[in-house]
């Protein structure tokens, strides 16, 4: 009789356990989909802002070209 109830109770400690780690593990995958609309979210953003840098350092390029003839000039002048 005791190794019935024996049996009985890892029985349903086995069974509360996998009850247990079965809910985990769906919230796990759940978190795992999020961050991968994430992660993609992120890497839009980053090339977006890639863009923005080239622009930018292309812009501030062409505005040192601009000062140097401009110096260049005034040198010539004095």
């Amino acid at each position: 009789m005791d190794g019935g109830v024996y049996l009985i109770g890892v029985g349903g400690l086995v069974s509360v356990l996998l009850s247990i780690s079965g809910f985990l593990l769906r919230y796990l995958v759940q978190d795992l989909r999020e961050l991968k609309g994430e992660l993609v979210e992120v890497k839009v953003g980053v090339a977006s802002l890639q863009g923005e840098q080239l622009v930018l350092k292309s812009m501030v390029q062409t505005q040192l070209t601009m000062l140097r003839n401009r110096i260049q000039v005034l040198e010539k002048v004095s």
